[in-house]
């Protein structure tokens, strides 16, 4: 599987998202990202870094 990621996603940050009826604080964030790439990392399944991008 390729796990491809820009540095793009720093600037993907939302205030709030709908959740059922209501306005809640947004769950996704770049911090987010960068805790799932590191484990990602950790556990060996990024194994290369191309032209900016994380690929397997």
């Amino acid at each position: 599987m390729k796990v491809i990621v820009s540095k793009d996603h720093q600037g993907h940050t939302g205030a709030k998202e709908m959740r059922y009826d209501q306005m809640i604080p947004m769950s996704e964030s770049p911090d987010r990202v960068d805790i799932i790439l590191g484990a990602l990392n950790e556990s060996g399944f990024l194994t290369s870094k191309t032209s900016g991008f994380w690929s397997r």
